[in-house]
């Protein structure tokens, strides 16, 4: 996908073009469930299974 990044250079902070000038290649896990022949929903306690990987401290990191 062709997209617009803002961005930061030397001379400004903060730079929003105007035109597109990048590509994104990303995909997430949901994007190819119509892709397959067969897929599974596993359902878990969030408490036992979720951890968010941006904290860098507190009672969720590590």
């Amino acid at each position: 996908m062709r997209t617009r990044v803002s961005h930061m250079d030397g001379t400004d902070p903060h730079i929003d073009p105007h035109t597109v000038d990048a590509l994104e290649f990303e995909a997430f896990v949901l994007d190819v469930v119509p892709l397959t022949d067969r897929w599974l929903l596993v359902e878990t306690s969030r408490w036992e299974e979720f951890a968010p990987p941006t904290n860098g401290e507190g009672a969720d990191f590590g």
